[in-house]
């Protein structure tokens, strides 16, 4: 049959076939956008970890929505909530290439006002 045999080459092919997937998508795209991306995920991170910070200095979270879910999942769940975002975004990205920047802008700039709010804020606490 030619088929896979084994776990091992199954994850093999997986392997490489998302790698030669993801090597066409980098390649395809611009490299203004991509930094746009990178700046997503370290203003990704650094809102996550000053909100963290934040709330264990005693800072509300602003989003009542998180803050409902913060109460009832614990912390984990503004992690799941910044990734879920993340993932929507490059599925967007993924389906619609030619907005990949609008993408982009439209995650880094409210999580990059955010940061400037939180470093404010604990500035100030």
């Amino acid at each position: 049959m030619g088929g896979i045999t084994n776990a091992k080459e199954g994850y093999r092919y997986w392997q490489v076939r998302v790698s030669r997937q993801v090597r066409r998508e980098y390649e395809a795209t611009s490299r203004p956008e991509r930094t746009l991306w990178l700046l997503v995920v370290v203003t990704l991170l650094a809102d996550t970890a000053l909100t963290i910070y934040g709330l264990r200095q005693g800072l509300v979270e602003g989003n009542p929505a998180l803050r409902l879910a913060i109460r009832h999942a614990g912390l984990g769940s503004l992690v799941w909530a910044k990734v879920g975002a993340l993932a929507i975004g490059l599925l967007v990205r993924s389906v619609r290439p030619a907005d990949g920047t609008a993408v982009a802008l439209g995650l880094l700039t409210p999580w990059a006002l955010a940061v400037a709010g939180n470093v404010r804020l604990l500035a100030g606490a």
